[in-house]
């Protein structure tokens, strides 16, 4: 790969470990369990004892507040 792409993938990944750690904790949990470890929204529910619905609802917050964070770093 193009040595300019990398270092783009490499600062965008940076933004996104940097925007990730200003969320609240249970937000890093269940983006993690979702998008790292690629759980589905019912394992993540029976993991942390809550209905699909309250996961659904805080991955939506949690991907919001994400989006807001990484614009304020760019």
């Amino acid at each position: 790969p193009d040595p300019e792409e990398v270092a783009g993938r490499t600062e965008t990944a940076r933004l996104v470990r940097k925007a990730l750690r200003r969320l609240p904790q249970i937000y890093q949990q269940i983006l993690q369990m979702r998008h790292f470890e690629q759980l589905e929204v019912s394992e993540i529910a029976l993991r942390l004892h809550k209905p699909e619905g309250t996961i659904k609802s805080w991955l939506f917050r949690a991907r919001t507040k994400l989006r807001q964070e990484l614009q304020s770093l760019a």
